[in-house]
């Protein structure tokens, strides 16, 4: 496998990186103990995948993987079935828009560097990655969304997928994204 052989779950977590600041610009926390966001990151997921106002996560794939993008889906179609995958896909697309729209209405400018730079598939990965890294090493979809949003972000956008596509979209789309990041950590050789 190639590095240039990312997943989708690079897209994923592009599009939960993004964090609430209030109108004072300081950034809110649920704890102290909270990771701080990672905006930088999860705008260069949205750019690498069309950018905030025309987004796609097969783009994003495409991105990511290049050539290998197709193989990837089959992949995660052979792992999670093609219904999954495809809901997947619309869920994603739904928590980028829905991450831009909060931005907008919660007055957070993406107007940042995004880093790494969107068109760096390998850095990228090895970005999501270390952001998916739970404390015992373990790649964790909440510990990765928790980095890129912040926990208050995470979970505000995890609500909106819920009431959207209901428990059993938001489960598939969270089972599909971990297997999508174990195949970039395997791909990348992380």
């Amino acid at each position: 496998m190639s590095g240039r052989f990312a997943t989708a779950a690079t897209a994923s977590v592009l599009l939960l990186g993004i964090l609430t600041l209030p109108a004072d610009g300081r950034i809110e926390r649920t704890q102290s103990s909270d990771p701080p966001a990672n905006v930088p990151l999860t705008v260069a997921i949205i750019e690498a995948g069309g950018g905030a106002q025309h987004y796609d996560t097969i783009r994003l794939i495409h991105t990511l993987a290049g050539h290998l993008a197709g193989l990837e889906l089959i992949r995660l179609r052979m792992a999670s079935g093609k219904a999954n995958v495809a809901s997947f896909l619309t869920v994603f697309n739904f928590a980028v828009a829905d991450i831009v729209s909060t931005f907008k209405s919660d007055r957070v400018s993406m107007d940042v560097t995004p880093a790494p730079d969107p068109r760096d598939a390998r850095a990228l990965s090895v970005a999501l990655i270390t952001q998916a890294k739970a404390p015992d090493g373990v790649l964790n979809v909440d510990t990765m969304l928790d980095h890129l949003l912040s926990p208050a972000m995470h979970a505000r956008i995890r609500g909106d997928i819920i009431k959207r596509f209901g428990t059993a979209g938001d489960d598939n789309f969270r089972a599909v994204l971990l297997h999508a990041l174990q195949d970039m950590k395997l791909a990348n050789h992380l």
